[in-house]
C-alpha cells in the first residue's frame, strides 16, 4: 500500500512539471512526436464586415481573444472566414478585417 501510495505521489510530482514544458502548437521543425508540417495557406480578403456577413445569414463558429480585441471564426455561404475586430475608440465605430480560408 505504502508503495502505490509513493509511486502515486510521484507521478503528480513528475508529470506537472513535464506538462508545463510541452509547447502547443509545436514550433515549426520541431522534432516532436505529432507535429504538422508548415503548409502555405492562402487567406483571401473579403470585402465585408462582420456585420454584413452577419446580417446576410453567416453565423459565428468560434470568438477568440485577440491581443487588442476579439477573433472569430464564421461560417458565411458556406465558407469559413476569419475576422479581427478592432474595438471602438472612444466614440469611436469599431471596425473588422477579414479574410476567407477556404
Amino acid at each position: 500500500m505504502k508503495k502505490i501510495i509513493i509511486s502515486l505521489l510521484t507521478l503528480f510530482l513528475i508529470f506537472p512539471a513535464q506538462a508545463e514544458e510541452i509547447q502547443w502548437p509545436p514550433e515549426e521543425g520541431a522534432k516532436t512526436p505529432g507535429n504538422a508540417l508548415a503548409w502555405p495557406t492562402t487567406l483571401a480578403p473579403v470585402q465585408q464586415s462582420v456585420a454584413a456577413m452577419l446580417n446576410d445569414g453567416g453565423s459565428v463558429l468560434l470568438v477568440n481573444d485577440g491581443k487588442t480585441g476579439p477573433v472569430l471564426a464564421l461560417r458565411y455561404k458556406g465558407k469559413v472566414v476569419l475576422c479581427y475586430v478592432v474595438p471602438a475608440p472612444v466614440g469611436g465605430v469599431p471596425t473588422s478585417r477579414c479574410w476567407r480560408l477556404n
